[in-house]
């Protein structure tokens, strides 16, 4: 391979299917399946995100060097027969159903790949290892601690790593079922919500609660030891069980009833998601202490699922004082982006360091002539506006709601001001309108502020740092009734902040509210609708508009207002 080489990235057969792309140690393309595909959280073989790829960079199969994917499946196959031979006969499901359909999917996925698309070269990763690279590679640390959690990768749920130059060595390994990601999910499915979708709910639910149930969850149902790591009391848990993965006796410590998705939430159910919530956390820094005490830092990085829970995120740099660097698709999703970063590293030429310059930007892309003929096929009233952030922050201003389509996909599950629904921050009462209207959600969920980077220290905590760019934690508001609609009930927010360089397109709209307003913030949400992906393309938004109560749409300078 020249250089760094063209590689490919791949994750998929779990969740959130991905593909990402570099040459010559550049980030060139990363996209979710999904935002293609238009069906959530979509596992299957990424053929539409391959194609874009490739699109994008002018490739064939046969101009890539080497494909990664993500994992290794033989690796997970080994995990599955072993869980098959310890629960037994729990297990019989996984026996004659799971196993089966894992061999006729994930197992042969590098056979597949080189039939479908005719790629020369195709190899698998590790899990844990992908997760590790992707936020190590891409922080601004030349040597970190590494610590990835989720909930199972081949074998392992946990890792920690001692990252130094282009290379990553594993220091620790918690596995299966020992699992802090697979510990929230349970309790994501316990209190109604839907599992690896609805765990950021549990966050977001916890503030409303206290954490009374903390006694009977650590020590009893998770446990943790002096040496950093943490156990689950199987006697609580049944992973076998393809309805649910706890056991009544479950039910019968928590004294607490489990919510299905109709029932009404309870005050007993917002203090089980503030004690849940609370033993992550009290997990996460017991493990983070311990591996600090061994080798010594300021900067660490963090990777898997449980990465994307901002409290804990925010916990970890009061408690420890570090500097916390981590990847926007912190989930399986940015394991496609790891992977590639890490073959690339493995063949680094002598003296380059693989850190390359990163946006969250990096998906598709459309010209005016696309967007024109996506409008004009769906017969939509559109005008091109010659300042269009102006235009934009006079509708905000008004009180309006103002979707906006700007240059390429953000990577990851944060809508960060490529795909965005815009309001005003400074009415409470714009949440309750956004949840019920607009997103058609629960009532309990928090929106996340934009902030122009210059003010972030005026109005939120800093946690230290200069820039926040990725919604990856939660501070404590310092004006909260000046932005009201973006504080949560714990005082807290889930802060982008943006300059001119990051987005200027984003940038040039807080801009011009600030002029109207003299508020430099703006509720920034996903552009989709409950259970749909975040839109990708022209005709996506504009159907997705339609089907809200979105006031105005924006894409890029071309607007369009309901009659």
């Amino acid at each position: 391979m020249p250089s760094f080489g063209r590689i490919l990235g791949v994750s998929c057969f779990y969740h959130d299917a991905a593909v990402a792309s570099l040459d010559d140690g550049r980030i060139t393309f990363a996209i979710h399946e999904e935002r293609l595909s238009r069906c959530k959280h979509d596992a299957a073989l990424p053929r539409l995100a391959i194609r874009a790829a490739l699109a994008h960079n002018g490739w064939s199969a046969k101009d890539v060097d080497r494909v990664v994917f993500y994992e290794d499946p033989s690796l997970k196959l080994r995990r599955l027969e072993d869980q098959v031979k310890r629960f037994w006969p729990e297990s019989r499901f996984l026996q004659e159903v799971g196993i089966p359909g894992y061999l006729a999917n994930k197992f042969t996925v590098a056979q597949q790949l080189q039939d479908e698309f005719g790629f020369r070269d195709v190899v698998c990763g590790n899990h844990h290892t992908s997760h590790a690279a992707a936020t190590f590679h891409t922080s601004p640390f030349e040597n970190a601690l590494v610590l990835t959690l989720d909930g199972v990768g081949e074998s392992e749920s946990a890792a920690v790593f001692v990252g130094e130059g282009n290379s990553l060595r594993r220091v620790l390994s918690i596995n299966f079922p020992d699992s802090l990601g697979l510990f929230y999910s349970v309790f994501t499915q316990y209190l109604g919500f839907e599992v690896n979708e609805g765990e950021y709910k549990v966050m977001g639910l916890a503030p409303y609660g206290k954490p009374k149930l903390i006694d009977r969850i650590l020590n009893h149902v998770l446990i943790l030891e002096e040496d950093g790591t943490f156990r689950l009391n199987l006697d609580f848990f049944n992973f076998c069980d393809i309805e649910r993965h706890y056991r009544d006796r479950l039910i019968a410590h928590l004294d607490v009833p489990p919510r299905s998705a109709t029932d009404p939430m309870t005050q007993a159910h917002c203090d089980l998601a503030a004690s849940v919530q609370l033993a992550l956390e009290k997990a996460v820094c017991n493990l983070l202490g311990a591996m600090l005490l061994r080798y010594p830092t300021k900067d660490v990085c963090l990777a898997g699922g449980v990465a994307l829970n901002c409290t804990a995120n925010a916990r970890l740099i009061r408690d420890f004082g570090i500097r916390l660097h981590i990847h926007p698709a912190a989930g399986d999703a940015g394991g496609a982006l790891g992977a590639a970063l890490h073959e690339a590293a493995r063949h680094a030429p002598p003296g380059r360091l693989l850190r390359p310059d990163f946006t969250p930007y990096l998906g598709v892309s459309f010209s005016p002539a696309q967007i024109e003929q996506q409008l004009g096929e769906r017969g939509a009233a559109w005008r091109r506006e010659g300042d269009v952030a102006a235009w934009v922050a006079r509708r905000l201003a008004a009180g309006e709601v103002v979707a906006i389509v700007h240059g390429r996909d953000e990577w990851g599950p944060r809508a960060l001001g490529a795909r965005s629904i815009l309001a005003d921050p400074r009415r409470a009462e714009m949440k309750d309108h956004l949840n019920a209207k607009i997103k058609f959600r629960e009532e309990f969920r928090p929106f996340a502020p934009v902030i122009m980077e210059q003010y972030y220290g005026e109005y939120f905590e800093t946690l230290g740092m200069t820039e926040s760019p990725y919604m990856l934690f939660t501070h404590r508001a310092l004006r909260p009734d000046a932005v009201a609609a973006v504080v949560h009930a714990d005082q807290t927010s889930r802060v982008q902040t943006v300059n001119a360089q990051q987005n200027a397109y984003l940038y040039d709209i807080l801009r011009e509210f600030y002029a109207l307003t003299g508020v430099p913030v703006l509720i920034n949400t996903s552009f989709n609708l409950r259970g749909e992906p975040i839109v990708s393309s022209p005709a996506d938004a504009l159907k997705t508009f339609h089907a809200s109560g979105i006031d105005c749409l924006a894409i890029e300078d071309y607007v369009i207002e309901k009659a």
